[in-house]
């Protein structure tokens, strides 16, 4: 695995360029297990979190494909782990 300083992220181009952009969650993995900061205080609504996510698959599903992957089998691939993840939790959401 390679380390975190070799694998960051730069701020979006668009979001940097848009003063009235929010930030929605921070996500890493520490010690291999998910960790996230998510700020909820933006919509009244938890279905929106549903869009989001399902807007999140199809970007990491382009991210794959422009790496020679098939689009629709990562996103299959991405939904059935959600599904089996949901059924049987590999790690707890519990705060800390």
């Amino acid at each position: 695995m390679k380390l975190a300083e070799e694998i960051s992220l730069e701020g979006s181009p668009v979001s940097n360029a848009n003063d009235a952009a929010m930030e929605l969650a921070r996500l890493w993995l520490v010690d291999g297990r998910p960790t996230f900061l998510i700020n909820t205080q933006l919509w009244e609504k938890p279905e929106m979190w549903g869009l989001l996510l399902s807007d999140f698959v199809e970007h990491i599903a382009n991210a794959y494909r422009a790496e020679g992957n098939d689009r629709n089998a990562v996103i299959k691939k991405i939904t059935m782990a959600f599904e089996v993840e949901r059924k049987s939790p590999t790690s707890s959401a519990d705060p800390r």
